[in-house]
């Protein structure tokens, strides 16, 4: 049985209906406004994109919560501090996190 082809169709000079060529326009603009974004977020050079993951960091730190025994060893430090002070004992406490940006001791 033969294939029957409509006339005017695929032909390149065969006029669409308007709804047809309304629908495939819209597409076409919806795809490339939508990939725009994606676009436009890739980082042109390894600076941008440093600068691009300190952002997204900066917005998911939370402050220092030391653990529970830590909590407790600062406790019990503390106190000994409390009694040796009570007992006219001084002396130095050590910085909990050797902090090695601050200023020397002289």
């Amino acid at each position: 049985m033969p294939v029957v082809i409509p006339a005017g169709s695929g032909t390149p000079g065969a006029k669409r209906r308007p709804e047809v060529q309304l629908v495939r326009s819209a597409a076409i603009v919806a795809v490339l406004v939508l990939a725009q974004p994606v676009f436009a977020q890739a980082p042109e050079t390894r600076a941008e994109a440093l600068r691009q993951q300190r952002a997204e960091k900066a917005q998911s730190l939370t402050p220092y919560k030391p653990s529970g025994l830590e909590s407790a060893m600062t406790v019990a430090e503390d106190r000994a501090i409390a009694e040796d002070l009570k007992k006219g004992i001084v002396r130095a406490r050590k910085d909990p996190q050797n902090n090695i940006n601050r200023a020397p001791e002289e």
